[in-house]
């Protein structure tokens, strides 16, 4: 019983004592967090401020910090009532206590690690919720009033904007009579990086650039991506939307640009271009291989998965000549 007692006087006052160094510190409330009677360490930022997003993930860590420091504590008065004991039992007992504390902060770690291993973004809380801000034009969002120049939007779409209407006789423009410059809100590629055949400009078609806009809207703060090939092409495709006539532009490229996104990241990303642009899209897994036969196991395997994930509606193809992983969105 006294053990227990020294170990929560223990945490107490190491609690205490975060909470009075917080305290000294000061702290001045503003939009971007609130300010709690108590800091906690990895929880409040340098201004003292916390919020939810921070919140929650510091009181996981704060806790598997805590469990360490008391099963190291338990684990030292186990070894001084062992060595100071004569008695059998009481020997047997400070067994138990190094014991318990062992498996108590194994437990308190592996579910941590597991997720972890499994994939980092298992340990990651967001609770950002994305959506027009006050005043916003319907179908623009992120808060835009008025277009770059500082003219009123069109109408409330921000793609006709003059900024994103090509100058007349742009080469980007040959061969797509109703393309625009994609907004700069739509995360993509521009000609430098690669997102279409130099010299460019960069373009889509006014309506999918419309569409783009509102699924950069959807994902704003939840999944990372942005558009890798628009118009003109950087090469032959099959696709008539990524070559000159009159279905040009009406086509793009997109990618998440985490890496190797975990399933439930991409049928998030996919789900949301179904509702934001439309159901005509395909999502690509790469493969090396002839004439799209593919008989690596993990690229086999990630297919199925994802299909299995999304279920009916969602076309999962092993595309041997695509470069990396991405979805093929198109009118």
């Amino acid at each position: 019983m006294k053990s227990y007692f020294f170990s929560i006087f223990f945490l107490l006052v190491l609690l205490g004592g975060f909470g009075n160094q917080a305290m000294a510190a000061g702290c001045t409330p503003g939009p971007d967090g609130y300010c709690p009677l108590t800091a906690l360490p990895v929880i409040t930022n340098d201004a003292g401020k916390v919020n939810i997003n921070t919140f929650i993930p510091g009181v996981v860590k704060l806790a598997i910090g805590i469990a360490g420091a008391l099963a190291v504590l338990r684990i030292i008065m186990g070894g001084i009532t062992y060595m100071t004991s004569d008695a059998f039992d009481k020997k047997s007992d400070a067994k138990d206590t190094i014991r318990n504390a062992l498996i108590g902060l194994l437990l308190a770690m592996s579910a941590y690690i597991i997720l972890y291993t499994i994939n980092p973004k298992l340990v990651q809380f967001d609770f950002s919720i994305a959506g027009l801000k006050i005043g916003a034009p319907i179908g623009t969002d992120l808060g835009a009033t008025t277009c770059p120049d500082g003219t009123p939007i069109p109408n409330g779409d921000l793609t006709q904007c003059a900024s994103n209407i090509p100058s007349p006789g742009s080469p980007g423009t040959s061969g797509c009579t109703d393309c625009i410059l994609l907004p700069g809100i739509v995360p993509h590629k521009d000609v430098a990086a690669g997102g279409c055949a130099s010299p460019g400009p960069c373009v889509v078609n006014k309506d999918l650039g419309a569409r783009l806009v509102k699924l950069a809207a959807a994902l704003e703060g939840k999944v990372s991506w942005q558009v890798t090939e628009m118009y003109p092409p950087k090469g032959n495709h099959q696709a008539s939307c990524h070559n000159p006539g009159p279905n040009a532009g009406r086509c793009v490229d997109a990618a998440l640009t985490d890496g190797w996104s975990s399933d439930l990241i991409v049928s998030k990303f996919l789900k949301a271009i179904k509702e934001n642009i439309g159901p005509n899209f395909q999502y690509e897994v790469p493969c090396v291989g002839t004439a799209n036969i593919c008989t690596n196991p993990v690229a086999l395997a990630r297919k199925a998965h994802l299909a299995q994930l999304m279920g009916s509606g969602f076309k999962i193809v092993i595309n041997t000549g695509a470069t990396g992983e991405h979805a093929h969105i198109n009118l």
